[in-house]
């Protein structure tokens, strides 16, 4: 198995740190946006961290975030049972019972706590996500990753080849010279 030099290593590592930090960077910066925040969850679940090249493999940088930031990126995603009243419950209430339009049941909810309007919204939302969903992806890996892979593919050809290069011909250098 052939090794990856000391030399090379060093300048993949120090690109592989510098696109982890700007994802990192981006990642927030993009999930700040109102559209994909509600309760934060997601922004703080993010971490970004790298792992340095070794003699056999490259550096790799490693993407971490909450689970449920899958499904804002699925086209259609399907509801085989209802959603978790108790998180759509916690959603509702960040996001503000005032928000909505109407209490689902209710005429008149001047009557009834902010708990329970919070409560029979989460259930109105599941059964209607159940029943018709509307749901309407949002991209925000996309926005995070925009153009970036691009710039970290082309700047690693390059710098692979330019070492590569470098190695070659001081490896020629000593040949010659002995």
């Amino acid at each position: 198995m052939a090794s990856i030099d000391e030399r090379l290593q060093a300048v993949l590592n120090s690109k592989a740190q510098r696109y982890a930090d700007e994802l990192l960077r981006r990642a927030r910066e993009v999930l700040s946006n109102a559209a994909y925040r509600v309760t934060d969850e997601l922004l703080n679940s993010v971490h970004v961290y790298w792992l340095p090249a070794s003699g056999v493999n490259g550096p790799k940088i490693i993407f971490e975030f909450a689970e449920h930031g899958i499904f804002l990126d699925q086209r259609s995603p399907k509801w085989v049972k209802l959603p978790s009243i108790e998180n759509l419950q916690g959603w509702v209430e960040a996001k503000g019972v005032d928000s909505f339009t109407n209490v689902s049941g209710y005429k008149n909810s001047n009557n009834l706590s902010e708990f329970k309007k919070a409560e029979r919204i989460a259930w109105a939302i599941a059964k209607d996500k159940r029943r018709n969903d509307t749901w309407k992806r949002k991209r925000w890996k996309r926005d995070v990753l925009r153009d970036m892979l691009l710039r970290l593919n082309t700047e690693l050809l390059q710098a692979f080849t330019m070492e590569t290069e470098k190695i070659i011909a001081d490896s020629i250098k000593g040949v010659l010279t002995t």
